[in-house]
């Protein structure tokens, strides 16, 4: 797997755990990936995961290749990564699709990529 996702880093919100953030940080140049969250019980969680680029296994998508085992769920559930403007979902198996906190992507870094993402402009 060639490195790649920087698009999909950022804070998502999820359906299944309302007001719950999940946030995805990839460690930078890699294939690998952590995620941070916490559920209502507001106990933090983290974990791995891996990044495969569109064409991988034959899909033409980003994927988030998830190990939720320290959660008690599946070790590689593939969720595969959308990108509209400056936003991203994730969408996975069990059809849950978190969504991009607006301007999350720490990947923002100049004035004019902050200012086009706040006025709502497309990448």
């Amino acid at each position: 797997l060639r490195a790649c996702g920087s698009r999909l880093v950022g804070t998502y919100t999820d359906p299944k755990h309302p007001g719950c953030t999940r946030r995805v940080a990839q460690i930078g140049g890699t294939r690998f990936a952590s995620i941070y969250g916490a559920d209502e019980d507001g106990k933090p969680w983290v974990v791995k995961a891996t990044v495969a680029c569109s064409g991988y296994n034959g899909v033409d998508a980003e994927q988030l290749i998830v190990d939720f085992t320290p959660k008690g769920g599946p070790s590689e559930a593939v969720a595969l990564a959308a990108y509209e403007g400056f936003g991203a979902t994730l969408t996975f198996p069990d059809g849950n699709v978190w969504t991009m906190v607006p301007c999350s992507n720490p990947n923002l870094k100049t004035k004019q990529q902050i200012a086009a993402c706040r006025a709502g402009a497309k990448a």
